[in-house]
């Protein structure tokens, strides 16, 4: 796995699937001095049970006097950046923490929280933008001289129909070989080695009201992002209920390896603000039943199953789609 921050396209997440990946989390941010999901609640003791990035448990007491942050999310998927304030009563189990003072002094400043609802809605709105920006189907024709490509999508809500697919300089083009264990063995393939019936996975951006596609991605050979709602772990198969299709998907992940990404909250100039963000390895035990979900892998039509070479959930630590430092956001792009 390799380090680094993430160049800037015009796609993200799946990119956060197939791109390069950190194996360590960033440091704890300066502002939170513990920080991690609600595990267990005690209303009468005022403490609260988390569970941080590396799956510890800590109680840690909540005095009365402690102001308590609630962080709302955009519709864009972005922390709002009008907090309001919250009753200790009104934490849930699973939603996220940061916590900041001095612990050990017991000389804690305030608490903020990311409610659980807030970042399953903040995922959903996340995959309906990510489902219209992506096609994945059959080569119907290509035209080398102008460099476009007409695709009939292969998964879709209704009757789909033809989408052109533009092919600026600076598309990637990849395939992923029959002996891949892991959503980085992607290798190179060149705009000449596409051919007719292929299938291909596309990202990029929709030009508004037209079924026009300029890609960014371009993955041949029936390997795929697939979105959806988590609905049971079960050693190595994660069973989804697909965006855009509704069917319930059993995907056999015999890496058992599962991600999250790595956005936190941290203190700047009395903000909070989310920091830069890369991929993490997690448990698959971590994984959450109503997580938004993506599973690069295949899928078997006929039986509704499929093989995935990992499962990337979290997408963004507090749930949101993390920005950069030019108030672009984050990509992951393939290495």
């Amino acid at each position: 796995m390799k380090n680094g921050l993430w160049n800037n396209c015009a796609f993200y997440l799946l990119i956060l699937a197939f791109g390069s990946y950190a194996q360590n989390e960033p440091n704890k941010s300066a502002g939170c001095a513990k920080g991690g999901a609600v595990f267990g609640i005690d209303p009468l003791g005022r403490t609260l049970m988390l569970k941080d990035r590396t799956g510890y448990l800590t109680s840690i007491e909540l005095p009365s006097e402690l102001p308590i942050w609630k962080l709302q999310m955009t519709e864009a998927g972005q922390v709002s950046s009008t907090p309001v304030r919250m009753k200790f009563e009104e934490i849930l189990t699973n939603d996220l923490v940061c916590i900041e003072g001095d612990i050990d002094a017991k000389k804690l400043s305030k608490a903020t929280v990311v409610p659980r609802g807030e970042l399953e809605q903040s995922q959903r709105n996340f995959a309906l933008k990510w489902q219209s920006e992506s096609v994945f189907g059959s080569i119907l024709t290509i035209d080398a001289a102008s460099r476009k490509l007409t695709v009939m999508p292969m998964v879709a809500q209704s009757s789909p129909s033809p989408t052109e697919i533009n092919l600026p300089a600076e598309v990637l083009f990849r395939t992923y070989p029959s002996t891949a264990m892991r959503i980085n063995d992607a290798g190179p393939i060149r705009f000449e080695d596409l051919q007719t019936g292929d299938r291909v996975y596309i990202r990029g951006r929709r030009m508004s009201g037209t079924p026009i596609l300029d890609a960014n991605l371009v993955i041949k050979g029936g390997m795929r992002a697939i979105l959806g709602t988590l609905l049971e772990v079960g050693g190595a198969q994660v069973r989804i209920r697909e965006y855009g299709t509704g069917r319930t998907l059993a995907m056999s992940i015999p890496s058992t390896l599962a991600y999250r990404t790595t956005a936190e909250l941290k203190d700047t100039s009395g903000a909070v603000k989310l920091d830069e963000s890369r991929l993490a390895m997690i448990r698959v035990s971590d994984l959450q039943i109503g997580d938004t979900v993506l599973v690069v892998g295949t899928t078997d039509d006929n039986s509704n199953t499929g093989n995935g070479l990992g499962v990337v959930a979290h997408f963004g630590y507090f749930g949101s789609s993390p920005i950069d430092g030019g108030g672009q956001q984050i990509t992951w792009i393939l290495k």
